[in-house]
């Protein structure tokens, strides 16, 4: 019942809501619940319009031995419209939602009966320990980048086409270096942050203070539009962050949990990693709201989880939390969608792509270094080695 009391009495504080904070969260696990308290409130104006450029720039980053230079803005190749067969977002029913969030990472999603809720949840603990492994990752930046990644994939999903991309940047100013996830509808997702080795500090002070960026666009030349958001970090918490993003920048009132558990002894033995976003629609009743408030606070308390990977490693898959989340709402139009890394940038065509528009001068530079020339995917920290009599041919044809 003290919970239920806080979610109700976070109500009147203001523009946002009263945030439940369950003890220390393994390595910083987040609820947040923006808008359960705002969300009783109309949404203020406060829209971040502000024109940013890219958020990926083409960079050199070194000169370490071998040089490498960062691949974490060479676009060219991850930029197809091509999804694998099968693996778009389906429609299905409850019964196949449960059956198929039972195994492996997968995000269900439904639509409540009176069209004003809609409620995504996802498991991606096989995707967060291939984040980990394949960047050297230790605790605070696996958490991070998990964190970053979960949200990417929330707030790319059910947008107005699948393969619109969401870019989402935590650019803090702390000494994590900041977290960069990319996610589309069909639930492709990459991401690297700036510091993977970092140790000894707290996730606020890793993060610091900065803005949380976000670029949405859509691979196809057709779609023309693109739409840039900022918002300062407030709470130094990813999550919390993405969530006040949302209200202040898109005004979609949510409450946003996105959480890794790391392997502890006598608890479990592998990486728990997920998340869930409920979203009120347009005319939402005070009614429904009341719901979504205390289904929130009750799913917590009756498994006594701190958040959604506290959720999946107590047995409450996907497709469980959508639907006690919705608890009397009666929840329809079952979705899933299989997230996965993808990243098709790092081969040698994408590197040459981006070199040609250096000019000729920083190529000559690149030309006389020493060192064994090599290119490096942040995304999925693959080396490329470069070849010196292609590098020639770009500087001849630009004399």
């Amino acid at each position: 019942p003290s919970a239920i009391e806080e979610f109700h009495r976070g109500a009147s504080d203001g523009p946002f809501s009263h945030v439940l904070n369950f003890a220390a969260l393994l390595f910083s696990i987040a609820l947040v619940v923006v808008g359960l308290g705002g969300i009783k409130k109309k949404c203020g104006s406060g829209t971040a319009r502000d024109p940013m450029t890219p958020l990926v720039e083409t960079k050199v980053q070194g000169p370490p031995v071998p040089l490498k230079w960062s691949m974490a803005s060479f676009s060219g190749a991850g930029d197809e419209l091509d999804v694998e067969p099968g693996l778009s977002t389906t429609v299905i029913s409850k019964e196949e939602a449960f059956s198929l969030s039972t195994s492996g990472d997968r995000m269900i999603s439904a639509l409540s009966a009176n069209g004003q809720v809609i409620v995504r949840a996802l498991n991606v603990s096989d995707l967060v320990q291939e984040l980990q492994d394949m960047h050297s990752l230790t605790p605070l930046p696996t958490v991070a980048m998990g964190q970053g990644v979960i949200s990417a994939l929330l707030l790319a999903s059910g947008r107005q086409t699948e393969l619109e991309r969401f870019q989402l940047e935590v650019k803090g100013k702390g000494p994590l270096g900041g977290v960069t996830a990319i996610a589309d509808g069909t639930g492709r997702v990459r991401g690297y942050c700036g510091n993977p080795q970092l140790e000894g500090v707290d996730m606020a002070n890793a993060i610091g203070d900065g803005v949380i960026a976000v670029v949405r666009s859509h691979p196809n030349p057709d779609f023309n539009r693109r739409y840039n958001g900022i918002t300062e970090i407030t709470y130094k918490n990813i999550p919390q962050d993405v969530a006040l993003y949302l209200d202040k920048s898109e005004q979609v009132r949510s409450a946003v949990a996105a959480g890794v558990t790391l392997p502890k002894e006598g608890i479990s033995d592998r990486i728990s990693a997920g998340g869930y976003i409920v979203q009120l629609l347009p005319g939402a009743t005070e009614d429904t709201i009341d719901m979504v408030e205390l289904n929130i606070a009750k799913v917590l308390m009756q498994y006594n989880a701190n958040g959604a990977a506290e959720l999946l490693q107590k047995g409450v898959h996907p497709a469980q939390m959508v639907e006690e989340l919705m608890t009397d709402l009666e929840p329809g139009k079952w979705t899933a969608t299989t997230p996965r890394w993808w990243c098709k940038d790092c081969s040698s065509e994408s590197v040459y792509a981006a070199l040609q528009t250096l000019p000729v001068v920083d190529l000559q530079d690149i030309l006389d270094t020493p060192e064994e020339l090599e290119a490096r995917c942040e995304w999925c920290c693959k080396d490329i080695e470069l070849d010196r009599e292609v590098l020639n041919e770009m500087i001849e044809a630009k004399s």
